[in-house]
């Protein structure tokens, strides 16, 4: 006997996201549809189609076969997917209503089981919700996006990104729990970087004893490390690493964004080597103490402009005697969940008031000149921490940084 999956029992493991979390997912975004007057929600993007499906599979990375998900005002989840990803689903999802097409298919790859799906539940004159939204990405090509439109004639699209991005800003407990282990593990991983680093290594020697460590420590993938190196700090903290070697006065900075079960981890360590100067000490210091700032202004009912304020005043008040200055990055922070980097921003003019199971990093940053031994060169530092806000306040998802930089001997 085959369960509702297809699976025999003997080999049917309970999907990673237990069922009564998938199922009140889908309930809050029934209602939010409702209230919106959207008949149906299409989704393509991973981060939202793993929110309410719980498909859990590497195949994201392969763009030639796209996947997709018809939530219904009313009733039950559609997915729509390639017969190579049928198995995946059945294992990693509970949605028993699974469509399948064989795939790459360039002359209808899914679409028309998609518009037959749609036009079941959503009557002419009705509307359809899509993620049209800032920082939504359609996981399936445009052209055949518009051709869909196109399909769909007399059925109004609208942007439902929105509605989704308001539900997802609000953590479950699944949620948070997820977020605490990728970043407890992340944290024990730099710790262990630290301790065993070389003098004299390369940034390509570190990050790849770093990415073992990850995975020894228990990250499911280590997607976004990122590496920079220089005199009294780095140019900037976004590129891979290279085989620069730290010298006398290099200060490391490693940024980390790894995952478990999807949900994403992201914040950075500052390692000095050797001679590094007191004042750009002071800058870390500063630094660290922006942090605390951020952290203890990320309570419930505040704005996250009062987040971005707390850490201005640390640092404005601490960098001009240093001859540096905030960093004019445009935010201090941002949301994580399913995606690295997702709303809010933490800004000035973001008025998103914090609530308890919003998860947020804190990322102050500095700028500054410095006279290396042969030029001058703009340089920076970066501090970024994980949290979840909780109705007592701010709680640390990742390990707090030592205060100072991460010296190594």
């Amino acid at each position: 006997m085959r369960d509702a999956r297809g699976l025999e029992p003997s080999n049917a493991p309970a999907p990673p996201v237990p069922r009564d979390v998938l199922e009140k997912r889908l309930i809050e975004v029934q209602l939010a549809l409702g209230r919106a007057g959207i008949d149906a929600l299409f989704v393509t993007a991973e981060d939202n189609f793993r929110y309410l499906t719980g498909f859990e599979c590497p195949t994201w990375i392969n763009a030639a076969r796209p996947r997709y998900c018809i939530v219904p005002a009313k009733g039950d989840l559609i997915l729509v997917v390639p017969t190579t990803n049928l198995s995946a689903t059945r294992v990693t999802t509970w949605v028993q209503d699974i469509r399948t097409w064989v795939s790459p298919n360039p002359q209808d790859d899914g679409l028309s089981l998609v518009v037959d799906a749609l036009s079941g539940c959503v009557k002419k004159g009705g509307c359809v919700g899509a993620e049209m939204g800032p920082q939504s990405r359609l996981a399936m090509p445009v052209g055949d996006f518009l051709h869909l439109r196109e399909k769909l004639s007399g059925i109004h699209m609208v942007d439902a990104d929105g509605l989704l991005r308001e539900i997802r800003k609000i953590k479950g407990p699944f949620e948070v729990e997820q977020i605490r282990s990728v970043a407890g593990a992340a944290s024990r991983a730099l710790a262990r970087l630290h301790s065993t680093m070389a003098a004299g290594c390369s940034e390509v020697e570190a990050v790849r004893a770093l990415q073992s460590m990850l995975l020894q420590e228990g990250v499911d993938q280590a997607p976004y490390v990122v590496a920079e190196s220089g005199f009294g700090g780095y140019p900037a903290l976004q590129m891979s690493p290279s085989d620069r070697r730290a010298r006398d006065g290099t200060v490391l900075g490693i940024d980390v964004g790894c995952r478990r079960l999807g949900y994403f981890c992201d914040f950075n360590r500052n390692f000095a080597f050797g001679r590094v100067s007191d004042r750009v000490r002071r800058i870390d210091d500063v630094l660290w103490q922006a942090t605390q700032a951020g952290i203890r202004a990320a309570v419930p009912g505040a704005q996250v402009g009062e987040v971005w304020r707390a850490q201005a005043a640390v640092l404005d008040a601490g960098l001009s005697d240093l001859q540096a200055r905030r960093s004019e990055s445009g935010r201090m922070g941002h949301g994580i969940g399913l995606r690295l980097t997702e709303p809010p921003s933490i800004h000035p003019s973001d008025t998103t008031v914090l609530a308890p199971g919003m998860t947020i990093t804190i990322e102050p940053a500095a700028e500054f000149e410095i006279e290396t031994p042969t030029r001058s060169a703009r340089r920076m530092l970066i501090h970024e921490e994980n949290l979840v806000v909780t109705e007592d306040g701010p709680v640390l998802l990742s390990d707090r940084a030592p205060r100072g930089l991460l010296d190594v001997h």
